[in-house]
This record gives structure tokens, sequence and C-alpha cells, in this order.
């Protein structure tokens, strides 16, 4: 092992609650709270390991870069040839702040609550996750040799520490009546809010999109990451009920329905990456004979803008980033679920849960190609680009007919900022589950719960990242139309679950049917034993249709 990855992660935490009762029906709780993770990643070269020699390094003063042969040209692409160190130190620091006030007071059938929160968060990125020491992909050991790689060469030359801030804030009111002996209300009202994303000395950039869905040839640099905060004012309402039909207490209906957003604070995995305190600079064409690259060489201009060499000399950066216009992800959820004691000690619970989550992040080509109506007689060549910008393989092109919507071969919308993703808050998903479960309690030294659930996910896309579902591809085919073609069952989607525990208590020891006149020593050695046993049964994930047709590619050059 010539190469050895380290991760170092740190995380420090503090806590302190004051709860004071201020009366037998009033109670206030403050918490404070300080949390900071740290995390890096560091490869280094073993004692063992040769010398590489200086002119093999693609980027000077750092690891040699990772060439690729026969896969993909991320980290988590496999490949026939496994690619060397391609990146440099990088490492992650960030630290949160907190303050929540909580006051619960009782009033006849009422039972109040009211709180606020805060939460102050600093987020501090320095280096690149990927390519950071310059990477190339080459799909044949041929094509290596020719120097002709199927993707960019992408590198990092001289990432800068940024620094993310946003605070967050909530107040909430809550009103628990019991407006009959047999029949609970809960009904309340939450606000959250964010003061958006920003960086602590102006240096956020993102780039932006006119009203075609054209990229901007620069991203915006500025304090604030999005143009426009869409995080003032989220209003979000709760109402539970509790009610018994027959008022015996063996029976209960639980119901519930609350709308649910979800804050957004770790978004500099996608705003640290651009131009120009983190470029990701792409270099197409031959590059083995370019290396190595100057590590202090000031970033080339932008294609396009003034002063800029024509191509390939001037400089084309892969797009990172989010929605300049992010909205924040929000899921409705509802539930019903009926409850029947069967004896004493044995009760059947039956319940339904719904979601219809919006607004949720899909990771998309920020410069892909636009589709077009064929207007010619004789058909037009469909084929596009893939989801990371290259063009599609010439036997996966297709000609179709006049009049057809389809992408031409390979272009980009802006030719002078390179294939990336970046994540659009345009996502949709549901759930729909059916629960049912049995639970005994405690007798006879016998316990046990048995849980059945059906349920099923759809969503446009499940995974915004390479690794978070190997069952799917991680971007959108195209940003721009039909959509809901992509709507599906989602990759993590588990149609049928069983769970079963149960807990015995077994008959021996003093007092017990075996054993019942043991003491001392022989008490201690046979009492007090438990049989504990427990069992999990799912269906697997699901498997797409393009995962299949990948597979039945694959043996047939086996």
């Amino acid at each position: 092992m010539y190469y050895t990855q380290y991760v170092p992660q740190r995380s420090q935490t503090f806590g302190m609650t004051e709860t004071h009762v201020f009366s037998p029906t009033v109670v206030n709780s403050v918490t404070l709270g300080w949390v900071r993770p740290i995390a890096g990643m560091l490869t280094a070269r073993s004692e063992i390991a040769p010398a590489v020699p200086k002119n093999l390094i693609f980027l000077e003063g750092g690891n040699p870069g990772s060439i690729v042969i026969g896969g993909g040209a991320t980290t988590t692409a496999p490949s026939s040839v496994t690619p060397g160190p391609g990146n440099n130190p990088l490492v992650g620091n960030n630290e949160y702040y907190s303050l929540a006030d909580d006051l619960r007071f009782t009033k006849g059938k009422h039972s109040y609550s009211a709180g606020v929160w805060i939460q102050r968060i600093h987020e501090n990125s320095y280096g690149a996750a990927q390519f950071s020491a310059g990477g190339a992909s080459y799909p044949t050991m041929a094509r290596f040799l020719q120097d002709d790689p199927a993707n960019p060469f992408n590198l990092n030359r001289n990432p800068a520490p940024i620094g993310y801030r946003t605070t967050q804030g909530a107040w909430y009111f809550q009103d628990e009546m019991k407006l009959r002996s047999n029949l609970t209300v809960r009904l309340g009202l939450r606000h959250e809010m964010t003061n958006g994303w920003n960086e602590v000395a102006g240096r956020c950039a993102n780039y932006t999109f006119d009203k075609n869905f054209v990229i901007s040839t620069e991203p915006r640099l500025a304090k604030s990451c999005l143009r426009e905060n869409h995080a003032k004012l989220l209003l979000q309402p709760r109402v539970g009920i509790v009610w018994d039909p027959t008022g015996t207490g063996t029976w209960a209906v639980r119901a519930g329905f609350g709308i649910h957003n979800d804050l957004q604070d770790n978004l500099a995995n996608r705003t640290y990456g651009n131009p120009p305190y983190n470029a990701r600079e792409q270099i197409a064409g031959p590059t083995l004979s370019l290396i190595p690259f100057r590590k202090d060489d000031p970033l080339p201009i932008t294609c396009g803008l003034p002063g800029a060499l024509p191509q390939p000399a001037c400089g084309l950066y892969s797009p990172q980033g989010v929605d300049p216009i992010l909205f924040t992800p929000t899921s409705q959820q509802w539930s019903l679920t009926i409850e029947r004691g069967i004896v004493r000690d044995l009760m059947l619970s039956v319940g339904y849960v719904g979601s219809e989550s919006y607004h949720t992040p899909l990771n998309q080509n920020s410069n892909a190609p636009m589709p077009v109506i064929c207007q010619d007689a004789q058909g037009c060549i469909s084929g596009g680009t893939g989801t990371n910008g290259n063009p599609v393989p010439v036997n996966q092109q297709v000609r179709v007919a006049q009049g057809t919507l389809y992408h031409p071969p390979a272009y980009r919308p802006n030719p002078n900022v390179g294939s990336g993703t970046q994540w659009f808050d345009q996502g949709t998903s549901s759930y729909h589950g059916m629960d049912v479960s049995l639970t005994k309690r405690a007798s006879r030294g016998l316990t046990f719960k048995a849980n059945y659930t059906w349920g099923k996910i759809m969503d446009l896309n499940s995974a915004i990242l390479a690794p978070s579902a190997g069952n799917e591809p991680s971007a959108l085919a195209s940003p721009y139309f039909r959509r809901q073609l992509h709507r599906g069952v989602g990759s993590y989607s588990l149609t049928h679950q069983f769970n079963g525990y149960t807990s015995y208590q077994l008959p021996f020891g003093n007092g017990r049917r075996v054993g019942s006149g043991a003491t001392g020593v022989v008490d201690k050695l046979i009492g007090n034993w438990q049989w504990n046993a427990s069992v999990r049964l799912a269906s697997g994930f699901p498997i797409h249709a393009a995962d299949w047709l990948q597979y039945f590619r694959n043996r047939r050059f086996q």
C-alpha cells in the first residue's frame, strides 16, 4: 500500500438545561447548546512508496493526481484500473450555537406550551473533495496511450478558506384541550425563519440563470448565496386528536396532521465549488503533455469574458451551487391509528401514515442541452449529453422522426461554462404506509411485539450525490421537460417490513415454578435468567430499468 487515506474526526459538545418550577401548573426550561464537529481528509504517501518524479505530478506541490481507466472520473465510480490519490488535504469545521426556552402551564381543561429557539451556524470549508490534485478519465487502455480522455481533465489549483454563516429561529404555541373525558384535541402553530445562507466576507460564488434557464458565464459574487430569501415566514400548523369512542379504555383513535420544514443549514457542499475561490477547472482534449500544472499560476480568465484568450487557453470551469432562489423543503404529514385492547394485556393497532413533500432538492446538469423539435424530413440524430455533461456514446444515439422533440448531439447552452451539477428545489416525493402491530404487555414473564409495515415511496430522484443511492443515477437526464417521467418508486423504498421482539423471564429460581425453594448461591445461579429474541424481515430495494439495462450490457462482455 503506497498511499493511506486519513480521515480525522473530532466533535466537541456542551449542553446545559435549567428547569424552574414557578408553581404546580407553570414550568419553564432554558437550554443552551454548543457543538463543534471537525473533519478532514488527508492522503499521505507511505515511506516505502517510490518517489514520483515532479514532472509526473499533475499539480505541483501535492499528490500525484488520479488516472482512471475503464470507469468514471469520480472517486465513487467503478473502474478496471484503480485510480491513484487524486485529492489534496481538505478540512471542514462547523460550529452550532443554540438557545431554546420552553414554557408549559395548565389551566382548567387546557395545557398550554410555548417556546422560542434560535441557532447560529458557522460552517468553514477548505479544500475540495474531488479533483483537487487533478484527475483524468479514459474509457480504454488504448485511449489512455493516445491521451484521448473521455471526460475533461479536472483540477483545483488554489482553494481558499471560506466561511458561511446563517442564523435560524423559531417560535411555537400549542394548546392541548381535554374537551371531554374521552376526547383530547391538540392545536399548535410553529413559525420558522432564517436570514439566508451568507459568506462572512462577501465571497459566496453562485451561478445564476436567465429566463430561458441559460447559466451565467460568471458566478454571482455576494455576501448572500441566494438572490431571494424565501425562508422568512414559514408557518406550520399542527393538529392532533385522541378519542376513545366507548369511553371504556379498550379503544383509542389517534389522528394528526402537520406541516414541517427542513431549514437548509449545510449548503457549503455545493456553494463552495465555484471560481474564483475554489474553481474546478475543466481542460478538454489531450492533457498529460501539459503537466505539471503550476499551483500558484493565476486562474485563466473565463472564456467569453473581456481579455480571455481563445479556447482552449481560456478558463472553462465546472459549475456547482444551489438554486439562487431556493425554497425550503416542506413536508405535509398525516396519520390515523386505531388501537383495540383484545384482552387485558394484549393490544392490536392498525394505522395509516401519509406524507407529501415538495421543494426537495434535485441534482441537475445546470448547463445541459435544451431539447428542440426536429425540422429535418430525413430525421435527426438524438444523443445529447449524459448527466455528467459528456456526449452520449454513438452506439446509444438514435434517429428520430421529423417533428419529434429531441436532444441534439452534445452542446452546451453556454459554451463558456463547463458541465456541472447544481441542486434545485424542484423535487417532490410522497409516502403512504400501513402499519399493523400486536403488543403483549408483560404477564407471567412473557412480553412481545410484532409489527408489519407496508409502504411505498414515490419521488423524482432519491440521489443528490453519487454515493447516496446506488440503484439509480444521481442526476436527472434533463432539467427542461417531462420531469414527471422521472417519477417512480424511490430507490430506498421498502414495500414490506416485519419486526418482532420477545422477552421471556425463565421460570427458574426462588418463588418460581422451578426451584421455588432455592436460596443463596443456588438461587443466584439459576434465578433471574431471561430469554430475548428478535427478528427483522424486509423486501429489497427496487431496481430501476436503467440498472437492468446496464447489468445485461456488462454480462454481454463477460
